[in-house]
């Protein structure tokens, strides 16, 4: 059986996380717990596209689920600068690890993430050298359960299978 990769992007994980994975239920219309994760939708499906199905509930999935930086201002500054023939810093990058000392999430935010993921049922990885994603994987329905969405097959015009959620 061929395995899924998902790219699934949080624009809050701390929403997520202080929802709780498992009870992110209002994402679609229907649920009344009152607790709510900020989920960025997938892209639509592409023209000339078809959805083809679900995807089996058994099937393997993997998600790379997007961390808030610690500063998102200074890390948009920072962008600048060094990008900016002008600026002392222009092209004077940090590296992975500086990176992520300066503007990756949270431990706190990404010990929540875990948390919440795991309670999930979902296997999670490590976080990116970069400090701003971490992956996590299940079946088909412990992906669909935790982010309540659902998980479909897409055949794009050229005959390339995707999936969609």
């Amino acid at each position: 059986m061929s395995r899924i990769t998902l790219r699934l992007v949080l624009t809050s994980v701390a929403a997520l996380a202080c929802a709780g994975v498992a009870q992110a239920s209002a994402v679609r219309a229907g649920a009344n717990s009152g607790r709510r994760a900020l989920i960025q939708r997938a892209a639509a499906v592409p023209a000339g596209a078809s959805v083809t199905g679900a995807v089996a509930a058994s099937a393997p999935v993997q998600v790379t689920l997007a961390l808030t930086p610690s500063d998102p201002p200074a890390l948009s500054a920072y962008a600048q600068q060094v990008s900016e023939p002008s600026s002392s810093l222009y092209r004077h990058y940090l590296s992975v690890a500086q990176f992520a000392t300066r503007f990756g999430a949270d431990a706190a935010q990404v010990a929540s993430v875990r948390t919440a993921l795991g309670q999930a049922g979902l296997s999670v990885g490590t976080v990116s050298g970069d400090g701003l994603s971490l992956n996590a994987s299940g079946t088909a329905a412990q992906i669909e359960g935790a982010f309540d969405t659902q998980l479909d097959h897409v055949m794009l015009a050229d005959g390339t299978p995707a999936y969609t959620d």
